[in-house]
C-alpha cells in the first residue's frame, strides 16, 4: 500500500530519514536518489544527508534558490512522504526468514510506482496574468528503506520523499498546488492514491511468484499475502490504525489515524528484536525451513516450464472515459481534472504506463467536445451530457407551459374540511401545468405540504399520483390519514409510465434530490398526457444537475409556503468529550425512559462506537436494558449501479 504525507521540517526531516535506527535487520536503509529531476542536477547513488536537507529547505545543488523567507523564517513546503509498505508476509519472509531477493524485489516495485508518480509532476506558471497549472514530468525523489514500525514490528517499508521542486524549462519551480480546481501535484497523487498503491503491489507479485512463493487476495483493492505465512502476531499496529479510524475509513482517514495513534521512537537491540520475532514465529508452528525449500522447488520448476504467450486485451481507452464520465456525470454537474483521472484509472489495469495512458483518453474526449472546460486551465469540466440534457428539460418544460392545460371537474371533486395556506390558495386560483412549491419544516412539514396539494387537486376534481423520494419517504406520507387510499410510490413510476394519469396532477416530494435525466423522463411524461405537475422543494440538498434551478430558469412559478410546525433546536455547550459524550448519553436514556422516539448522532464510526458503548452502559444502569447481551454479527448490502461496478475502487476478487 501507498499512504501519503507532508514533511513538516526540513532539519528534522533530514535528521529522521537517515537516521541509521530506522533499520535493524536489512542492514542497510539502502538510500537512493530517483527522479528525472535528480538526474538533471546530478543525483545519482547514496544520497547525502546535507544535500538532502539542503533540497528540503528549497536551496538546490545548481545553485537555484526556492526558498521563501518571511519574517526571518523559510516558508517553503520541504515536500511530500509517499510510503510504500510490504505486505506483511513479505516482510516476514525477508527479515525473519531471510530471503533478501524479496527486499530486491520490493525495491523494484516501489521504483515502478515512482516512476508513475513522477507522470503527474506540474508546477503553476502565471499566463497572461493568470495562474495555472503545466505538467513537468520531472521529480527529485529520495528514497529510504525502513523496516519496523513503532510496534517494533517487521514492516519493510520505502520513504519515497519527493522534494517540492521541478524543473519548468530552463528553471526550478515548486510543485504546483490547486485547491480549488485539484490539478496541482499534490492533488492528483491524493486522488490516485489507490491506484500507486495497487501498481506497486501488481509489480511486486509477479517478482514474488517468480521465486517460487504463492500468493492469494487477502482484501480490498487487492490486497494480498503470502499464502501460510502467519501476519497476525506482527500486525498490532494495523489493528490499532483499523480501531481508530474505523474499519470502512478512507485511505487518508487512516493516515491521519496512524499518525494520532503513533509511538515514540524506541531504541531497540537489533539482535534481541531478532530472537524475539524468531520465537514469536516459532510459537505459531510455521515451518520456515520447509516453506523455503517449498518455494525453492517451485521456482526451479517455473524456470524450466515453457514461456508461454499472454494474451492481454487492451481496452478501447475511448470507452473506458466515456464510462468514467457518465460516471462522475450521473452524481456531479462540474467535476475535476483529478476526478477524472482517478475515475479512468481504476478501470485500467494497474501497470506502468496507466497515466499516460489515461491522459490520452481525455485528451481525445476534449477535443471531441464529450469534455466540457469550464476553466482556461482545464481543470474543471463539464460533460456534453449535462449540457444536452439541461436543453432539454428547458425545451420540455417550456413546451408543457405553451400546451398543456389543467382542468377542473366539479363531478368528481372533493370537498375540502379547512382552508388551505396562502401558497396552496394561489397556486389554486392559477392552475399552473408546472408549479414549484417550495418550504421548510422538516419531515412533518414535508408531509403536509403534499397533503395540502393533494387535497387542492382532489377539490378540482383530478386525479392523483405522488413520487416519494425514497422507501423510507413513501411509508411516512403514506401513514398520513389524509393521503389514504391515494397512490404514492418512488421514482421508478416515473420510467416505467404508471405516474401519468391522463390529465391528473402528479405531486414530487423532495424534488430538489431529482437528477436532470430522471426531470427528464417527468416531463417526457407529463407533457404527453398532459398531466399537472407540482414539485415540492424542500430545500435540502440538491440532486445531480440541480433541476429545479433549471425549470426555474425555464419560467417556471414558485410558490412560497409557510405552513407546518417548524423544528426547534437547543444547543447545549459543553468544551470536554467525555462530559459531552456522556450527558448525551444521559438525557437519551431519560427520553427513552419516558417513551419518547429518540436518535442520538454523531459523525464518524469511531465515535459511534465510543456514544454506544455509553449509552448501552448508561441504559444498563437504569434498568431499561438487562445485564445479559447478544452480538449478532450481519452483513451490509452495497447498491452498484453499473457505472461504478466497473471500476477497480469498488469492485475486486476478495471482496
Amino acid at each position: 500500500m501507498m499512504s501519503i504525507g507532508s514533511v513538516k521540517s526540513a532539519g528534522s526531516a533530514g535528521n529522521y530519514y537517515t537516521d541509521k535506527d530506522n533499520y535493524y535487520v536489512i542492514g542497510s536503509m539502502d538510500e537512493r536518489w530517483q527522479g528525472k529531476g535528480a538526474e538533471s542536477l546530478g543525483l545519482d547513488g547514496k544520497v547525502d544527508k546535507k544535500v538532502f536537507t539542503d533540497l528540503l529547505k528549497g536551496k538546490l545543488p545548481d545553485g537555484s534558490d526556492l526558498t521563501r523567507m518571511q519574517d526571518g523564517v523559510n516558508k517553503h513546503r520541504p515536500g511530500y512522504d509517499l510510503t510504500f509498505s510490504a505486505p506483511k508476509s513479505v516482510a516476514v519472509m525477508a527479515m525473519i526468514g531471510g530471503d533478501k531477493r524479496l527486499i530486491d524485489a520490493h525495491n523494484q516495485a516501489v521504483t515502478e510506482a515512482v516512476k508513475q508518480v513522477e507522470t503527474l509532476a506540474a508546477t503553476r506558471v502565471m499566463t497572461d496574468g493568470k495562474s495555472e497549472t503545466v505538467l513537468t514530468g520531472n521529480l527529485i525523489v529520495a528514497k529510504f528503506n525502513h523496516d519496523t514500525n513503532r510496534n517494533q514490528e517487521p514492516l519493510l517499508h520505502t520513504h519515497a520523499v519527493v522534494i517540492n521542486a521541478t524543473q519548468n524549462g530552463d528553471k526550478w519551480q515548486s510543485l504546483g498546488t490547486d485547491t480549488v480546481g485539484k490539478t496541482g501535484f499534490i492533488e492528483n497523487v491524493y486522488a490516485n492514491q489507490l491506484a500507486f498503491g495497487k501498481i506497486y503491489r501488481e509489480v511486486l507479485k509477479p517478482l514474488v511468484e517468480k521465486l517460487g512463493y504463492e500468493t492469494e487476495v487477502v482484501g480490498k483493492h487487492g490486497m494480498w499475502e503470502m499464502k501460510e505465512v502467519p501476519v497476525e502476531p506482527f500486525s498490532t499496529r494495523t489493528q490499532e490504525v483499523r480501531e481508530a479510524a474505523g474499519p470502512d475509513a478512507s485511505l487518508k482517514s487512516r493516515d491521519v489515524a496512524a499518525l494520532d495513534t503513533r509511538k515514540s521512537k524506541e531504541t531497540l537491540d537489533p539482535a534481541e528484536k531478532m530472537v524475539e520475532w524468531v520465537n514469536t514465529l516459532k510459537e505459531t508452528g510455521f515451518d520456515m525451513r520447509g516453506y523455503r525449500e517449498d518455494a525453492d522447488k517451485r521456482a526451479s520448476d517455473i524456470a524450466s516450464a515453457p514461456v508461454s504467450p499472454v494474451k492481454t486485451d487492451v481496452p478501447d481507452i475511448s470507452d473506458v472515459v466515456t464510462k468514467a464520465i457518465a460516471g462522475l456525470s450521473d452524481r456531479k454537474v462540474q467535476f475535476t481534472y483529478a476526478d477524472l483521472l482517478a475515475r479512468t484509472v481504476s478501470q485500467l489495469e494497474a501497470k506502468p504506463g496507466v497515466f499516460e495512458q489515461a491522459r490520452t483518453g481525455i485528451d481525445a474526449a476534449i477535443e471531441r467536445e464529450q469534455l466540457i472546460p469550464l476553466d482556461r486551465e482545464k481543470g474543471l469540466f463539464t460533460s456534453n451530457i449535462h449540457v444536452l440534457d439541461e436543453l432539454s428539460v428547458k425545451a420540455l418544460s417550456q413546451e408543457i407551459q405553451r400546451q398543456n392545460h389543467v382542468s377542473v371537474t366539479p363531478d368528481t371533486a372533493v370537498v375540502r374540511q379547512s382552508p388551505f395556506s396562502d401558497a396552496v390558495s394561489v397556486l389554486a386560483q392559477d392552475r399552473p401545468t408546472m408549479g414549484i412549491v417550495s418550504g421548510q419544516g422538516g419531515a412533518a412539514g414535508q408531509r403536509e405540504r403534499v397533503a395540502e396539494l393533494t387535497l387542492m387537486a382532489r377539490e378540482q376534481g383530478r386525479d392523483v399520483h405522488i413520487i416519494a423520494a425514497d422507501s423510507r419517504s413513501r411509508e411516512f406520507l403514506s401513514a398520513d390519514a389524509r393521503l389514504a387510499g391515494e397512490t404514492v410510490t418512488g421514482k421508478s413510476a416515473l420510467q416505467d409510465g404508471t405516474a401519468f394519469i391522463p390529465g391528473g396532477t402528479l405531486i414530487v416530494d423532495q424534488a430538489e434530490k431529482m437528477s436532470l435525466k430522471e426531470t427528464l423522463s417527468l416531463l417526457d411524461g407529463a407533457m404527453r398526457h398532459n398531466v399537472q405537475v407540482l414539485l415540492s422543494d424542500s430545500g435540502k440538498r440538491s440532486g445531480t444537475g440541480s433541476a429545479l434551478t433549471v425549470l426555474k430558469e425555464s419560467g417556471v412559478n414558485t410558490y412560497r409556503w409557510q405552513g407546518g410546525k417548524q423544528a426547534t433546536a437547543d444547543i447545549i455547550s459543553e468544551p470536554e468529550k467525555g462530559a459531552r459524550y456522556s450527558r448525551l448519553a444521559q438525557e437519551f436514556a431519560a427520553s427513552v425512559r419516558e417513551g419518547q422516539e429518540s436518535v442520538a448522532q454523531i459523525s464518524g464510526s469511531r465515535e459511534q462506537g465510543i456514544l454506544n458503548g455509553l449509552i448501552r452502559e448508561t441504559l444498563k444502569g437504569e434498568g431499561v436494558l438487562g445485564e445479559k447481551e447478544l452480538t449478532v454479527t450481519a452483513l451490509t448490502p452495497v447498491w452498484l449501479d453499473a457505472k461504478v461496478a466497473v471500476s477497480g475502487t469498488t469492485t475486486g476478487k476478495g471482496w
